[in-house]
């Protein structure tokens, strides 16, 4: 004769078994659905695309011609890489130009000539000038931490762009730094050239969603 613990324990293993009969059951009407297939599907391409492009490095690409002597543009060198913060974990994605344009070429005396140059060249891209971000310098350009904000200074100075509807540079920033290089002869009218550097930054996809998240 069976024990109450011994019908207890067969009541329960059947009631185990019927439902997990009962999910197995509405797994497979739910997956037999057509639009329970694409939903299941299309969340899956869509994961892997956005772990793709997160993992993907992705640059700001920004061409800002300069003439120079040479058939093309001033621009001698490029840099490509990224950087993050220890704390927080958001990541930015790089791009740098850097060159020397010369008086003899461009006839830039000051500072302010270069900025407006550059000021209607983003203009005509979609950007403008920004007085609200990195005005004390930016970790993407290591010249700003030594060159005066803005374009007040005839020999030094560097500023920022920022697309026209992106007033913090959520989605990406540029910065435009540029030095007077020492004349080889004594002027008091012109300077031989200045060195410029042209720097894009753009976080990457995951630290996107979290700016404008927050």
């Amino acid at each position: 004769m069976n024990s109450l613990a011994d019908i207890v324990q067969v009541n329960l293993l059947l009631e185990s078994n019927s439902f997990s009969s009962d999910v197995n059951a509405m797994k497979n009407k739910l997956w037999n659905r057509p639009f329970f297939k694409a939903a299941m599907v299309a969340g899956a391409i869509l994961i892997a695309i956005l772990a793709y492009w997160n993992l993907t490095s992705s640059y700001l690409e920004i061409y800002i011609p300069v003439a120079s002597y040479h058939d093309k543009d001033i621009w001698s060198t490029e840099g490509r890489g990224s950087y993050s913060y220890i704390e927080g974990g958001q990541k930015y994605y790089v791009l740098r130009y850097t060159g020397t344009s010369y008086y003899e070429v461009n006839k830039w005396n000051w500072v302010s000539e270069i900025a407006a140059y550059f000021d209607e060249q983003m203009t005509n891209r979609g950007w403008e000038r920004s007085e609200n971000i990195y005005t004390e310098g930016d970790p993407a350009a290591p010249e700003t931490e030594f060159l005066p904000y803005g374009d007040g200074d005839n020999d030094r100075g560097y500023v920022v762009y920022v697309k026209k509807d992106d007033l913090w540079g959520k989605d990406g920033h540029a910065v435009v730094a540029i030095s007077r290089i020492a004349p080889q002869t004594p002027s008091c009218c012109r300077v031989d050239g200045f060195h410029i550097s042209l720097t894009t930054v753009r976080p990457s996809l995951m630290t996107q969603i979290n700016s404008n998240v927050d």
